[in-house]
């Protein structure tokens, strides 16, 4: 199943797995209310264009297939991806297609996925829109590489306005770096150069990044 996207540089990947009328918020829902959420601190920023939503719906019950799907889209939207949601029905040992639990992709699988494809990053964010996924967080996030610097979820079963927030509200702290650096890099890049599209502008992201890390100590939030 092909990927859809809508246009900004800083892509945010929405994975669906299974039926949504069944208990758990849409992707299409969760990507309205992000550019609602977001849209006056772009407008603020100067920024016309929304985040790109690159959206990924599977309905096949197939873990393997759907881990296909997902190697896939990730490798197509790799670059200046900082955010990752994955929506699904989940137990103790992964994320299932429906509630029945017959069906699973297991953290362990997730996060080599995560591996295979951001192997040398380490400023992604995953977000899971899987009830009681951080129920056990330490057994969840030690699951995952170091190119993930933070894993956020829920302990209870999430609304699609609880994602939105916790998404818009990741981008947002983007946005405020995005500034901060386009501030100070305009001047040492040149105008002609697009900031964000510059090599400077990115090494300057990234070690703005991991020192937000460092100062959290890879803080998770639920």
């Amino acid at each position: 199943m092909s990927d859809t996207h809508s246009a900004w540089g800083y892509p945010i990947v929405l994975i669906q797995w299974g039926d949504p009328r069944k208990e758990f918020p849409d992707i299409e829902e969760i990507s309205a209310l992000i550019e609602h959420d977001v849209a006056d601190v772009f407008r603020n920023a100067g920024i016309t264009e929304l985040p790109e939503m690159v959206k990924l719906d599977v309905a096949n019950d197939n873990p393997q297939l759907f881990r296909e799907e997902i190697v896939q889209c990730l490798q197509r939207n790799r670059e200046n991806v900082q955010i990752v949601y994955i929506g699904a029905h989940g137990n103790q040992r992964g994320i299932c297609f429906d509630n029945t639990g017959a069906a699973v992709l297991t953290y362990e699988e997730i996060a080599g996925i995560v591996q295979e494809v951001f192997f040398d990053d380490n400023c992604l964010k995953v977000v899971f829109g899987v009830c009681t996924v951080m129920s056990d967080e330490v057994a969840v996030e030690s699951k995952f590489p170091s190119s993930v610097s933070r894993i956020i979820g829920f302990a209870d079963k999430p609304a699609g306005q609880d994602v939105a927030a916790l998404v818009a509200g990741e981008i947002k702290n983007m946005m405020q770096l995005y500034v901060d650096l386009h501030k100070q890099s305009v001047v040492a890049i040149g105008e002609s150069t697009t900031p964000d599209r510059s090599a400077a502008f990115q090494a300057e992201l990234v070690n703005r990044n991991d020192q937000i890390v460092l100062d959290t100590h890879r803080r998770r939030t639920c």
